[in-house]
């Protein structure tokens, strides 16, 4: 423990505040009323909006799904948007169907891929780099469904036929033509259509689905299949359904999920009536690996699996708790964490660019009013900002990929997409942003914390050392929503200063002032380093959610 006079260091630098760091992206969609407020701003595709006076907090905004009609919009890491995109421009009167609820791709020029998701349409939108959207949206004959990118840019979208039967797998090149359509890696499937597909780190597709009884009605078997991303022919069939125990007909196995891990393997959720609960079965090229019961896997929303730089995977828990996630051990895949929102109900999750935060829309089932919901997963504080209750029934973040984060840490991981010099893979394992490159490895963190009685914890870190000459800490704020940065007078507060790490770490508590509860004040800490890199964190005030 360091006496006040041992972190005059830090006051010195806290003067000259740095420059706001680049904003990472996140994706939301809106709803109709939402659309017509754009939609009578401006006529462009493109609409670029900064604030929205439909939320219930300010200077910040979220769009919000619908079964009607949509906008797509872009956030930062601190949940303010960036910009939208009116997509009842793009197809005028045809509506949204479900996409409130439709996977984004993230490609690796920049540019989102969108399938409608909607009854009866057959069209793919392009989101260019420079805000352009594809008009008219690329007609590829078949409903698509789930559509995740390659290694070589554009994507591989999975698609239906009618209402149950499977349409052809289609590949689409970056510039919106279609190298191939081929119905060969889902002939496995009968009776149903698959819905989940994911790209390994050799780029082999991966088609998760189950076959039906003969009676259409039940699931039977849960396969994956491969597929050879040149061509779309199939390269085999992963039978899951044998690995466990039999069950009585008509019962058998069903998939939920499939999802890549940076070590290249997949990993598929599996129903078995049989084992009376959900499995994880990992899959390293075509021998799937014994299965492991796991303690959830639908939180009565979602079942997404996402997994992060390690290679630990993020479940949703189940129904009946349907406020947690649990964290698995990436070799064992047993429960190794489990963070709680208490009070809401998981609707969908993601992680963010780095990987050290995750996103989710979550619910509160006494009021139905949805929140935007920002963990920091080192500190496991987090944050969540409320819509308007009017507006944001069918809010929802995207099921695909909507940060870029699988992209980066399974599917391009020797790719460099910031051009840092550092690869995607090593920056998601490090838990730096791939797509911002004044955030590396070597780069300093800033965190926030709260104590007892809510005092403010901040931490601090530089690998390269907090004092080194050439990469140690060269500024530090504390910056309170709407009046700036208010470190320097909070110094005469700060109660202990411990420096750790081989002076890698400083931790500062200001328990010289206790915050009342309910304050809901954003405060946001940076940290920028002599070579300029960068890092942040933000949180509302005890008890983080406004």
């Amino acid at each position: 423990m360091y006496p006040i006079t041992g972190i005059e260091f830090v006051v010195r630098r806290t003067f000259g505040r740095s420059e706001t760091p680049p904003k990472r992206s996140l994706l939301f969609r809106s709803s109709f009323a939402y659309v017509m407020l754009i939609s009578a701003a401006a006529s462009p595709v493109y609409a670029q909006a900064t604030s929205g006076p439909w939320l219930s907090y300010s200077d910040q905004s979220l769009t919000i799904g619908s079964w009607f009609s949509y906008v797509v919009a872009k956030f930062n890491n601190e949940l303010e948007l960036q910009s939208a995109w009116n997509i009842t421009l793009v197809q005028p009167g045809t509506g949204g169907g479900s996409a409130g609820y439709a996977p984004h791709a993230w490609d690796g020029d920049g540019s989102l891929w969108l399938p409608t998701v909607a009854f009866g349409f057959t069209t793919v939108l392009h989101i260019q780099a420079n805000g352009q959207i594809t008009n008219p949206p690329l007609d590829i004959g078949v409903l698509p469904l789930y559509s995740e990118v390659v290694k070589t840019g554009g994507l591989v979208s999975l698609s239906r036929a009618g209402l149950t039967g499977w349409g052809p797998l289609t590949r689409i090149l970056p510039d919106e033509t279609i190298a191939w359509q081929k119905p060969d890696a889902l002939v496995p499937f009968q009776g149903f259509y698959p819905q989940t597909l994911a790209v390994t780190t050799d780029g082999v597709i991966h088609i998760g689905g189950s076959t039906l009884a003969p009676c259409n009605c039940y699931p039977q078997k849960a396969l994956v299949t491969r597929a050879d991303p040149a061509t779309g022919s199939l390269i085999g069939t992963i039978d899951l359904h044998s690995l466990f125990p039999p069950a009585p007909f008509p019962y058998g196995t069903f998939i939920w999920r499939v999802a890549g891990a940076p070590d290249g393997s997949i990993l598929a959720t599996v129903s078995s009536a049989a084992l009376g609960s959900n499995a994880m079965v990992r899959i390293h090229g075509t021998t799937p690996f014994p299965y492991v019961p796991i303690p959830g896997g639908y939180s009565g929303w979602t079942t997404s699996i996402r997994v992060n730089g390690r290679g630990d995977v993020w479940i949703p828990v189940s129904a009946n708790e349907s406020s947690k996630l649990h964290c698995l051990d990436r070799d064992s895949l047993t429960v190794k964490s489990t963070v709680d929102f208490p009070g809401f109900s998981i609707i969908e999750f993601a992680l963010g660019s780095s990987g050290e935060e995750l996103f989710s829309v979550v619910g509160d089932p006494n009021t139905g009013v949805r929140y935007a919901l920002r963990l920091n997963l080192t500190t496991g504080v987090y944050s969540a900002l409320s819509a308007d209750p009017v507006k944001q029934a069918t809010l929802n973040i995207s099921s695909g990929d909507p940060t870029g984060f699988i992209r980066a840490n399974v599917i391009d991981r020797e790719g460099d997409s910031d051009g840092d010099g550092i690869s995607n893979g090593d920056e998601t394992l490090a838990m730096s942003d791939p797509y911002d490159s004044l955030s590396r490895p070597s780069g300093p963190k800033a965190y926030l914390m709260f104590g007892s009685s809510n005092v403010i914890q901040m931490r601090v870190q530089d690998p390269d050392g907090l004092f080194s000459a050439t990469g140690g800490l060269n500024t530090l704020t504390l910056e309170l929503e709407g009046y700036g940065d208010i470190l320097p007078i909070l110094v005469p507060f700060i109660t202990s200063a411990t420096l750790s790490g081989g002076n890698t770490q400083l931790d500062l508590e200001f328990g010289g002032l206790p915050l009342p509860d309910g304050l809901q004040a954003k405060l946001t800490a940076r940290a920028t380093d002599r070579a300029g890199l960068h890092g942040a964190d933000w949180q509302i005030t005890p008890p983080g959610i406004r």
